[in-house]
């Protein structure tokens, strides 16, 4: 026989070969495959307690097989809730039970519960919070609320949805959905549809307004394809059908492929738009542009190249492919929305349609023209995508030189007033040398009422509010004078469209300089300054080697409040804005915070002076901060908060201690009663309050909401499958994983040496973001919730492996097939397995989702990811039984290396008899150390073992091979006992359920007697 030593590193050099060695040994594989075969049938503790072989399989697989005749008590275990620190399975020492009950998910009563439900309770808070911010606050509001709160549990289907006006109202609108103009059978489509699919409809989420045909348009073609049919029953109910299908198929198309690779859909817009493919103007088109083409005509493949490029033309530009061909194929492509955005959004249809209202005049027949007219106005805008389509239209160019008081040249005809409007309608009207501004003012209120004029603005309104108001701090002593220069930035600045125009104007330059406060250099030319602050308005504030950062707080700050490219001209988009928001504190706040902290300084003059100076420096670096770490970041900032606020600090605590718990504050929530800030007091919560660092998680590209809220974000606030029926929700992890994993979390972190105050936000900001994450991309997305994972599984990145490369391993671990040995989390193994079993993400990146069972959707009693994970444990205790069977001492080695790591307690050791006893060998413990109170034997053991040492390999390693070694000397003075466990045998197999339950319970006494029992004496 092998010596413990040389059998532990026999096993030890290679566990992976080892462990697929045992693994693939008939009984063990055959075990195997009927436990994952089964173990997703089971939906009840008694199921499981009565199939013998999933039973033992699960008890074995964590070692605990001399458990198994005792029902009773691994009932109890298996129905305890492992994430209420005051529940059975809590109360026992012995680690292995708290992770068996933690692999399933029976409720209380032995059940497993079923999740089907129309909304869980974060989808329902965001449908409510939605309607809430649409809707006027008062009583029909809150009666609303309150209804909805009260049915929407009653909801088992989209029938019994839609069947209650009430709520169905509610839900719509609270997506920006008119539950009047939006069909139902769009409805049921979006749905019904998989939107974490690939190809799901609401996949993409694009905005409403962006929508490839909006409901009105849909109607419309609808209208022209009814029209186009026959009129006999048989032509009309067949037009019918085929009406339906697109009416429920169009709002899910997301892509000019999508639309094309449906000959339903491309038949029916053709046949709406009477498009005739062999007319002139698309022979000469294909002829012009494919060398293939021949006298016989179009072929199949030329049309579909046709229509692509015809529908994916920019109509805004004159010549485009649309504009080619003409015809019914352009007014396709004005129809659906491939590549340009409606013409008008809702709000300024209303808007303009009050305007022309208001012009008509007030009598009776006045008023019935007018409604009749804009009637025709509202239906036809929406189906517009392009100037040139209402310049074309007599009644449209009539409604808007109405509605707007558009006046023209005498001499202009009508072909010069189409021009002019086209003009207006295309250009910027903020520009006082555009088409508009040369036009009149009436031509620039309309362009500003359209979506194809591009309004161009160097500052945006709430930049420039800051920007005088910085100005005003800064010339308090002459308030005259600052007013006057005050009212001349405000009135210039809208015309300014570029950095030249800005620096070219010396009051707008001084302007600023003195609002940013800009150092000049002493004897530097107005050029040498024009061409530094040139320099600064150029560059990306964001950029550390960037002319706006070298410059320190004063110009990234200037940088931030404009918007002009590298090349100086004003953009349509600012600079990326920070992560907690466009400011991290709000002027309402930052005037609190400096009122607070003069109010704690105290009535000396000289206190108030120096206070001025500390609050000023600590708006500027706040004002320019981008994220909590730039306002921590400043050492003064954080006394400036502290004082401010009542945040009391350790004696003699260092400066990156105080940083800390600030930043611990900043980023909790001040609402949630468990947070950091809520712990800490009054002050803390008002500190957290003030600041937008705890804005939610919003990871979700696909789901983001816009201006107006998304399809993507209809569909996925509710939890409907194919066939219309409730379903589960889709989550990225279940409420015990997410436990067990934040348990895991503070664990490693406090290990790492993290303050308590980060690690219960950190924690706490996961448990709050978790179940709104919706993509993988989304959670990799958020660097927050990727540490807490990382550290809580111990993965952590590669020396060398660049940040992409990492996110790339991540996204392949995350997305693997664990039952798939070629996968990434396969290949990585270790903790990258658990990783990967922690969370539900699907191969493809998306969520994965429970089966479809009778009378809706239930929650498996055990993952098939966890069943994997069982698997490897059992083949781990198949290998420890292999071993011991020759050799007792390495079955300990080995069991020992593989639990150290989640060894969280002292009196995890004392409550498992064998890690007892590798510990009371590799120390060398006396025999009378288990007649000492339990206490004492937990302090004397914590002394000897740091439980950091636990974790790290090469600690543990040798550990273990000291045991070994200890544990062969012994052996050579004495018989060893037939089994590893013989010396220390209690006769748990005809124990009863009670008396196992008080041998694992946590002893309430000191008696030195129960230790002895427990243990038995060595």
């Amino acid at each position: 026989m092998l010596s413990t030593f040389a059998g532990y590193q026999f096993y030890a050099r290679n566990p992976a070969a080892a462990a697929k060695r045992v693994g693939a040994e008939a009984p063990v594989a055959r075990d195997t495959a009927y436990y994952r075969a089964n173990i997703g049938k089971v939906k009840s503790v008694d199921d499981l307690l009565n199939n013998p072989r999933l039973y033992s399989y699960a008890l074995k697989s964590h070692g605990l097989e001399d458990a198994i005749p005792n029902r009773g008590f691994i009932r109890k275990v298996l129905t305890s809730d492992p994430t209420q620190a005051r529940s059975f399975v809590n109360t026992l020492n012995d680690s292995r039970y708290r992770a068996l009950a933690a692999e399933f998910s029976f409720s209380s009563s032995g059940k497993v519960p079923t999740t089907a439900v129309a909304q869980g309770a974060a989808q329902e808070d965001e449908t409510l919070g939605l309607y809430s911010s649409r809707t006027l606050v008062g009583g029909t509001q809150q009666a609303d609320i309150g209804y909805y709160q009260a049915h929407i549990g009653n909801v088992h289907s989209i029938n019994d949805l839609a069947a209650d006006p009430r709520l169905y109202r509610v839900a719509l609108q609270a997506y920006g959905l008119d539950p009047a103009a939006t069909p139902l059978a769009s409805v049921t489509k979006l749905l019904e549809s998989d939107r974490f699919s690939a190809t799901g409809v609401a996949d993409q989420g694009a905005p409403l307004s962006n929508a490839v045909q909006s409901f009105a348009s849909i109607a419309s073609t609808a209208a022209l394809y009814t029209a186009s049919v026959g009129q006999d029953a048989t032509a009309q109910a067949a037009a019918g059908v085929e009406t339906a299908y697109y009416e429920a198929t169009m709002p899910g198309v997301r892509s000019v492929d999508d639309f094309l690779s449906d000959s339903r859909l491309v038949a029916y817009a053709s046949q709406a738009f009477d498009v005739g493919q062999s007319s002139k103007a698309v022979l000469a088109y294909v002829a012009a542009n494919s060398p293939k083409t021949t006298s016989k005509g179009v072929t199949a493949a030329q049309t579909a190249d046709l229509l692509r490029s015809v529908l994916t033309s920019d109509l805004s530009r004159s010549g485009s492919v649309a504009d080619q061909v003409g015809g019914g194929l352009r007014q396709m492509a004005a129809a659906l929305n491939f590549g340009t955005s409606l013409l008008q959004g809702v709000g300024d249809t209303t808007a303009t349609v009050a305007r022309y209202t208001q012009a008509a005049g007030t009598d009776a027949a006045s008023q019935t023209a007018a409604a009749t007219e804009s009637a025709y106005y509202a239906a036809k805008v929406a189906t517009l995508r392009t100037p040139d389509q209402i310049a074309a239209d007599p009644r449209l160019m009539a409604y808007v030189t109405q509605a707007f008081g558009l006046t023209f040249a005498l001499a202009a005809n009508d072909a010069v007033k189409r021009a002019t409007v086209t003009a207006a309608l295309t250009g910027d009207p903020t520009d006082p040398r555009g088409a508009a501004a040369v036009a009149g003012q009436a031509f620039v209120a309309m362009a500003s009422a359209f979506s194809s004029a591009k309004p161009v603005y160097a500052q945006t309104a709430t930049a420039t509010e800051s920007t005088t108001d910085l100005y005003g701090q800064r010339t308090a002593d002459d308030p005259q004078a600052a007013a006057a220069e005050t009212s001349y930035y405000r009135a210039t600045m809208p015309g300014v469209k570029s950095v030249d125009a800005l620096l070219g104007n010396s009051r707008l330059t001084a302007y600023l300089v003195k609002a940013y406060d800009i150092a000049v250099p002493a004897g530097a030319s107005d050029a040498d300054t024009r061409a530094r602050l040139r320099a600064v308005l150029t560059s990306d504030p964001g950029d550390p080697a960037g002319a706006a950062v070298a410059g320190g707080l004063a110009t990234r700050r200037l940088a931030s409040a404009f918007r002009f490219d590298a090349k100086g001209a004003a953009s349509a988009q600012p600079w990326p804005v920070p992560a907690a928001g466009t400011a991290v504190q709000g002027d309402a706040e930052a005037r609190a915070t400096a009122d607070l902290y003069a109010e704690r300084l105290g009535p000396n003059v000289g206190d108030q002076a120096q206070g001025q100076l500390v609050i000023e420096h600590a708006q500027t670096v706040i004002g320019a901060a981008w994220t909590v770490d730039d306002v921590v970041a400043d050492k003064h900032v954080v006394s400036y908060l502290a004082k401010a606020y009542g945040i009391a600090f350790a004696d003699g605590a260092p400066d990156s201690a105080k940083a800390s718990a600030i930043r611990a504050i900043l980023t909790s929530d001040p609402h949630d009663p468990k947070s950091v800030a809520s712990q800490q007091g009054d002050g803390a919560r008002a500190l957290a309050a003030a600041f937008t660092f705890t804005k939610p998680y919003a990871g979700d590209a696909a789901l983001t909401r816009d201006a107006r809220p998304d399809l993507a974000a209809f569909a996925a606030a509710f939890n409907f499958d194919a066939s219309g029926q409730v379903a589960a929700p889709r989550v990225a992890q279940t409420e015990r994983g997410t436990s067990t994993m934040l348990a895991l979390y503070r664990q490693a972190a406090t290990a790492s040496g993290a303050s308590a105050a980060i690690v219960t936000s950190e924690a706490g900001y996961m448990q709050a973001s978790i179940g709104k994450v919706r993509t993988l991309d989304g959670f990799l997305s958020d660097a927050r919730l990727v540490a807490v994972a990382t550290t809580a599984y111990g993965v952590t990145q590669p020396a060398g492996l660049s940040d992409a490369a990492w996110t790339s391993r991540l996204r392949s671990v995350l997305s693997s097939d664990l039952a798939d040995p070629k996968s990434a989390a396969n290949k990585l193994g270790g903790a990258y397995r658990k990783l990967a079993a922690g969370f539900a993400f699907a191969p493809g990146t998306t969520l994965s989702g429970g089966a479809t069972l009778s009378g809706g959707v239930a929650q498996a009693a055990q993952s098939a990811k966890a069943a994997i994970l069982s698997a490897d444990q059992y083949v781990s205790q198949a290998m420890e039984d292999e071993a011991g069977a020759s050799n007792p001492g390495v079955q300990l080695a080995l069991y020992f290396k593989r639990m150290a790591p989640s060894i969280t307690s002292m009196f995890q050791i004392l409550g498992d008899k064998s890690l007892l006893s590798v510990v009371k060998t590799s120390l060398g413990l006396p025999d009378g150390f288990s007649k000492l109170d339990i206490d004492a034997q937990a302090r004397l053991i914590g002394d000897k073992i740091k439980r950091t040492d636990l974790t790290d390999p090469k600690k543990l390693d040798a550990f273990v091979q000291r045991f070994a070694v200890r544990y062969d000397l012994a052996q050579a003075k004495a018989t060893p006992p037939s089994t590893p466990f013989d010396f220390l045998a209690s006769g748990t197999e005809t124990t009863s359920s009670s008396l196992l339950e008080t041998l694992h319970a946590k002893r309430t006494t000191t008696d030195a007697s129960s230790v002895l029992n427990l243990f038995g004496s060595s």
